[in-house]
């Protein structure tokens, strides 16, 4: 008989947070590590972690304790949390979820643009209030989509909006023409160009030292005064 793995998953008291887990629980010694310490106490011996919680940093202050560590599982589609210059440096395989998110996120944009344009928040205030409330909102159909991030998300989001008669360019690190998903691509140092026209700029890039920041006065000062700006990532990117 083939001698188990030990996982440490971090995030969680306990294992039954974890949808499916119990598929593997014959096969996998499990310990939760809700916290910093239990992660201490937990990561000498684990050989894969599962990092339930995709923004706890407590990785990188547990690090000099992972002396069996061969595999990490990120549960988010972004991976910044985890990638110090310790882990970055190691021989560990660090895998995510790309892809998992992807449906919801997209359907999660085409919500809040019709959150958006037909006044839904003023929907439902009149309806708590039982008041009647006439009055015009905006017809979608054909309206322009920039979406800054070209990743799997980015791509959903561009599907899904064209589907429902949105016009949708992206936003990528070169330009490109013919593809598949988007209308165009154009080259993230046009950005401040491509702001003048969108009715909706949606922001999905990964968090890195090129984008953070990547949305400031500039940006936001070229978009017309109409548009509505939807971020989808890191808070840091603005």
């Amino acid at each position: 008989m083939a001698e188990q793995i030990t996982l440490v998953i971090h995030g969680v008291a306990s294992a039954d947070e974890i949808p499916g887990i119990d598929r593997i629980a014959g096969d996998v010694r499990i310990n939760c590590a809700p916290d910093l310490e239990s992660l201490q106490a937990f990561l000498p011996q684990a050989e894969v972690l599962l990092g339930w919680n995709f923004r706890a940093k407590d990785l990188q202050q547990a690090w000099h304790l992972a002396e069996r560590l061969r595999w990490v599982q990120w549960s988010g589609a972004g991976v910044d949390a985890v990638l110090f210059p310790e882990f970055v440096a190691s021989n560990v395989q660090l895998t995510n979820v790309r892809g998992v998110f992807d449906r919801a996120m997209a359907e999660y944009t085409l919500g809040l643009i019709f959150v958006f344009a037909k006044g839904m928040v003023e929907t439902m205030a009149a309806q708590t209030e039982h008041r009647w409330a006439y009055r015009w909102t905006d017809l979608t159909l054909g309206q322009k989509v920039l979406v800054v991030g070209v990743g799997s998300i980015g791509r959903a989001i561009a599907r899904l909006l064209k589907q429902a008669g949105f016009e949708v360019s992206g936003v990528g690190r070169s330009a490109r023409n013919h593809d598949p998903d988007f209308d165009q691509v154009y080259a993230v140092e046009d950005l401040v160009q491509l702001l003048e026209t969108p009715d909706y700029v949606v922001l999905i890039p990964p968090l890195t030292d090129q984008t953070r920041g990547h949305f400031g006065e500039a940006e936001f000062s070229a978009m017309k005064s109409t548009a509505r700006f939807i971020n989808l990532g890191h808070g840091e990117l603005v």
